[in-house]
């Protein structure tokens, strides 16, 4: 066999394992990346991201220590864990019983890390990007005043503001309409005082406190509701 003959018999072995591996790669239900991944997470982490090379169902089983994992979110290809609070240098480990693919494939896998004190600097940008993101999520799906709002009282209304507005502010935002009447008017400046005090005994009266918020006035004269 000559040279050249011996060439073309690697490169067909060679192009014959990578359409092999891509195959593999196509077929078999596996996970592609865990984030934040590595063996150590930071203790601050709330969230763990799974991502699959496929869809999946949303009926996935999955247990794990101190059962820290509270809730899962599913997104087409990917489960997102949310965490309880991680015990410094506490090994985790989370077992996905069942992740069944949109196909009928069943994945059992599983993933165990340590929970770290790391401090914010000594994590990749990518992991600061996730803390942050994630942080930013939670503070805006659960804090306790979106169970209050909308809000309508007399003399004022309270919404808050979608979270893409505020995405460099860790607290949730709420604006408040000032509704003046046309008697207002004559005591222009003592109605709106009146009214803002209306709206932070709104916050006492759910228990809330009024400092842990930003709040936006919007002054509403009666010719314009």
């Amino acid at each position: 066999m000559n040279k050249n003959k011996k060439i073309l018999i690697s490169i067909f072995l060679l192009v014959l394992l990578m359409f092999i591996y891509f195959i593999w790669q196509t077929i078999t239900f596996r996970i592609t990346k865990v984030s934040p991944g590595g063996k150590s997470i930071s203790i601050d982490n709330i969230y763990l991201e799974v991502s699959f090379n496929m869809d999946i169902k949303q009926n996935a089983k999955i247990s794990s220590t101190d059962d820290i994992v509270k809730d899962i979110t599913y997104e087409k290809d990917k489960l997102k864990l949310k965490l309880g609070q991680l015990t410094e240098n506490k090994e985790y480990t989370i077992v996905f019983e069942e992740v069944y693919s949109n196909s009928g494939k069943v994945l059992n896998k599983t993933h165990r890390f340590i929970a770290k004190n790391i401090p914010f600097d000594s994590l990749s940008k990518s992991e600061q990007k996730i803390l942050i993101n994630n942080q930013d999520q939670d503070i805006t799906t659960t804090d306790p005043i979106l169970a209050h709002l909308p809000y309508g009282g007399i003399g004022f209304s309270l919404k808050a503001i979608p979270e893409d507005n505020h995405k460099d502010d860790s607290r949730i935002k709420v604006h408040a309409d000032i509704l003046l009447s046309r008697a207002d008017m004559d005591e222009y400046e003592e109605a709106q005082k009146r009214y803002k005090q209306d709206v932070k005994d709104y916050f006492k009266s759910i228990n809330l406190d009024i400092n842990n918020y930003t709040i936006d006035y919007t002054i509403v004269e009666p010719s314009i509701y």
